[in-house]
């Protein structure tokens, strides 16, 4: 737990999705769109009751339209140069993902059930799936 910025921000991946608003007015209809970038982090929970299950921890903070964001699917967190002018929302994300993580920690539950490990699903550098402890 010494470096949990650096754990989240080197196992994190970047997701775009939008939510469409409509409107009625007087005539017609309206549309509005929002962006998000989407941070998820894997992890594997093992709870005290014997029980094992993967889950993906994720915040998402709302970006203005761009048509680079479409380029920010699948990328690391910590592929900085690749995140370009996103940076201070990654880092936003990491911040609210470390929060999330210090509460389950804290309470030591997890979908209301006691946990025993809260581990990483960690990537390396070829994209294979390796365990981290947390």
């Amino acid at each position: 737990m010494k470096n949990l910025k650096s754990l989240i921000r080197n196992n994190l991946y970047l997701r775009v999705d939008f939510d469409n608003k409509y409107k009625k007015k007087k005539g017609g209809v309206s549309q509005s769109t929002d962006f998000f970038l989407i941070g998820v982090l894997p992890i594997a929970i093992f709870y005290k009751n014997g029980e094992q299950e993967t889950a993906s921890l994720s915040r998402h903070i709302t970006v203005k339209q761009d048509p680079y964001l479409r380029n920010l699917q699948g990328i690391k967190g910590k592929d900085s140069k690749n995140i370009g002018p996103y940076k201070p929302q990654v880092k936003a994300i990491i911040v609210e993902l470390e929060k999330v993580f210090r509460k389950i920690i804290k309470e030591g539950k997890f979908n209301n059930k006691d946990i025993d490990k809260l581990l990483v699903i960690k990537f390396t550098k070829h994209e294979k799936r390796t365990i981290d402890k947390n």
